[in-house]
């Protein structure tokens, strides 16, 4: 897909793509949103991820509740979907903090099982859209139950978590093996849309956007 922007087909093709953008910075959020990324996403989710991910050339988001105000105001037609921790004690206040600043929809991280996720779903009460993140072998495993039962609005599938709890040698394995195959047929029939994370920028990364 992206190999081939240069032909006009490709170009055409991009008017259906749903795009999505991790953002803290207002100004680019502003830019963003007005020049056709629907959705910006808030990354507030810190507990754990440093010890998880620790020496690993990865980001562990500085953003603070804050940064939800900040990117609702210069983006007001814009879709905020805000990653929280993983469910703990303060969950409940880490949701209503986040509905009072604006966020369109909450993601729930680092989740083992379906019982982890209908709690987080109970604690939203339909006040806003819920994505589960997929990242552990448990909540890959749970997919087959949560689909088409839970009210969640999508999926995402994080790569980075997924491989270092498989004992993968690199990020993308679980893509390669075939590992999400089963999770994403389940999701399709449930009529559930997905996303993958841990791609790099075009024209970057140990592997190249453009060949995944």
């Amino acid at each position: 897909m992206v190999s081939s922007l240069g032909n006009k087909k490709s170009m055409q093709s991009l008017e259906n793509f749903d795009f999505m953008m991790i953002v803290s910075d207002p100004e680019i959020a502003a830019f963003v949103s007005q020049n056709g990324v629907k959705h910006l996403f808030v990354d507030l989710e810190k507990k754990g991820k440093l010890s998880r991910q620790r020496n690993l050339n990865t980001v562990i988001s500085q953003d603070t509740p804050e940064t939800v105000s900040k990117i609702r105001q210069v983006a007001p037609n814009a879709d905020i979907i805000v990653r929280l921790n993983p469910l703990n004690i303060e969950t409940p206040e880490e949701v209503e903090n986040v509905i009072d600043r604006g966020a369109d929809a909450v993601m729930l991280p680092y989740f083992h099982d379906e019982r982890t996720l209908e709690k987080f779903v109970k604690i939203v009460a339909n006040r806003l859209r819920v994505i589960p993140l997929v990242e552990t072998t448990g909540s890959l495993k749970a997919v087959k139950t949560f689909a088409g039962k839970l009210d969640i609005d999508r999926v995402h599938f994080g790569l980075n978590d997924l491989h270092l709890e498989r004992g993968d040698k690199m990020m993308f394995c679980p893509l390669f093996k075939g590992v999400l195959n089963a999770p994403i047929q389940q999701l399709k029939s449930a009529g559930l849309q997905f996303g993958i994370g841990g791609l790099a920028r075009a024209g970057e990364g140990l592997i190249p956007p453009e060949i995944l």
